[in-house]
């Protein structure tokens, strides 16, 4: 899987936050270029506000003040033929997109799990130091 910046998304991808809050993709629109989030995984609902790619640095980070440092977009799912964006999903669980919508290829997937030093320690069974090469 290929590393991806803002340039690279597409009219019709489908992208998903580290909120947890699914979006497509809108380019070139009288706006500019957006993405409409439009369903929160975590909270089970429908969003509906739009952002603009000024929202982002280029390494599809968010810039802006209201969201955490880490904040960014996590996966992009794109499809063959944009006229099918219609079939687009409202929500789900982590394997919707590819189970219900197999016509949604993933096509970046920069997911980071966040532990705790304890968290890995108890999964070495021992002290841990983390060294740098």
């Amino acid at each position: 899987m290929k590393t991806m910046c803002l340039n690279d998304l597409r009219t019709g991808d489908i992208v998903l936050s580290t909120k947890g809050s699914y979006g497509i993709v809108l380019k070139n629109t009288d706006r500019g270029d957006l993405i409409k989030w439009y369903y929160s995984k975590v909270s089970h609902r429908s969003i509906n506000k739009f952002r603009t790619f000024r929202c982002l640095t280029g390494n599809m980070r968010f810039c802006v003040f209201s969201y955490k440092e880490n904040d960014r977009i996590i996966k992009v799912w794109r499809i063959n033929d944009v006229r099918r964006v219609g079939s687009m999903p409202i929500g789900g669980d982590e394997n919707f997109m590819d189970d219900v919508f197999p016509e949604f290829e993933l096509i970046y997937d920069d997911t980071v799990k966040e532990v705790t030093m304890d968290e890995v320690e108890e999964k070495f069974g021992c002290k841990v130091k983390i060294k740098n090469d």
